[in-house]
């Protein structure tokens, strides 16, 4: 499957490209700060861009099965990256993932429970053409 990551730098998008790239998947990780991203892999695709950039955002989306969203803020500081993202990021979804006919009865579903920890914190995990909302757990 091919995946794209946006904040894939992050806490959360480190963990999630790292699953990903462990199960054998295509991934794009897309960050805005060049060398950001540590890890080397033949299937790994860092691509350096601006959220709030269209152009940027659907040279990536484009051709991908996946899109996840893990884009964040630290605490108390005031930004709206995640509403410039989401204001990208779905057009380009609609744009190029409009064909994708995956069904409730398709999306991927769990192989195990992750419920070890807990507090956990929401964040949006977009999966073509449905939306889920994911917990990302913390200890």
């Amino acid at each position: 499957m091919r995946l794209t990551i946006f904040g894939a730098s992050g806490l959360t998008g480190t963990c999630l490209v790292s699953q990903a790239l462990d199960l054998g998947h295509d991934v794009t990780a897309f960050v805005r700060t060049p060398g950001s991203v540590a890890q080397t892999h033949p299937n790994l695709d860092v691509v350096v861009g601006d959220v709030a950039s269209a152009t940027d955002v659907e040279r990536v989306v484009n051709g991908q099965d996946v899109v996840m969203m893990s884009l964040g803020v630290k605490m108390g500081v005031p930004d709206q990256v995640c509403t410039i993202a989401t204001a990208t990021i779905v057009p380009a979804m609609q744009k190029f993932m409009a064909a994708n006919n995956m069904t409730a009865d398709q999306a991927p579903q769990p192989r195990r429970s992750v419920r070890r920890r807990s507090r956990a914190i929401p964040f949006l995990l977009v999966c073509a053409p449905l939306v889920y909302l994911v917990m990302r757990w913390l200890g």
